[in-house]
């Protein structure tokens, strides 16, 4: 008989006993593995074959925008063993519920503070009952407690600074908080998105061609241009070039 696999993953350490300790009173044979952080729970599940994730949406509180938890949950969807898999959001927002049924497809959404009896209940239902999901390629930014959903695919370049970030999509620029531009990239774990500079990345789909003599990104559709970084620019054309 295969062991069944629950990630939690909950940044609050009393949380994510309480949770641990649910998951337990649901089915004793499982096995549990809890992370801090959304690079953890990748990791760990990019090894191994996860039945059910518990995501709490905000992972931390160092950056007011943080919505790091349902990033996560969006990228497992791209996952084709986790296309399938069940997901339990938790969270205080008052208007992630729409987002983690519509957009993500997640089991089901439980609001903080938990009912115990319910939890359980949830819990032991995901795992016996999973659903079928349509592959999504969604992002989501938060400002100022308001959820910003996006498709990765329409970002065409990003510009960071200490002033802020700026994401410009073809349609629209979205301006944000600052954000380091390594943990902008690895929060939104799109493979297209890579960094032409120190603080510029671009989408691959979005690169109609080079000028290596000035030394910019010339974009498709009238898009504009883009430096390349000195530091950044044979590491970016190798990339590039294996395309």
């Amino acid at each position: 008989m295969n062991i069944k696999s629950v990630l939690i993953v909950e940044r609050n350490e009393v949380l994510m006993d309480q949770m641990i300790s649910l998951v337990k009173e649901a089915d004793v044979d499982i096995q549990i593995r809890a992370v801090r952080t959304d690079g953890e729970a990748y990791q760990y599940a990019m090894k191994g074959n996860v039945s059910l994730f518990i995501v709490d949406v905000v992972l931390t509180t160092r950056f007011s925008q943080d919505a790091s938890g349902i990033n996560f949950a969006a990228q497992m969807r791209m996952v084709e063993r986790y296309r399938h898999t069940p997901i339990i959001m938790m969270s205080m927002l008052e208007d992630i519920e729409m987002y983690a049924y519509k957009d993500l497809h997640c089991y089901t959404y439980l609001e903080k503070p938990f009912d115990k009896r319910y939890v359980i209940k949830v819990i032991r239902e995901a795992l016996d009952a999973p659903v079928s999901y349509k592959k999504k390629y969604p992002v989501y930014f938060r400002r100022e407690d308001v959820l910003i959903k996006r498709d990765a695919a329409d970002i065409v370049y990003i510009e960071n600074s200490k002033k802020g970030l700026t994401i410009h999509f073809k349609d629209e620029d979205l301006e944000m908080d600052y954000l380091p531009s390594g943990k902008l990239l690895d929060a939104l774990k799109y493979e297209k998105l890579i960094r032409c500079g120190r603080h510029m990345m671009v989408n691959k789909d979005y690169i109609d061609s080079f000028d290596l003599i000035n030394k910019y990104v010339i974009l498709k559709d009238d898009l504009g241009t883009i430096d390349m970084g000195k530091s950044y620019r044979q590491k970016f054309l190798r990339e590039i070039c294996r395309e």
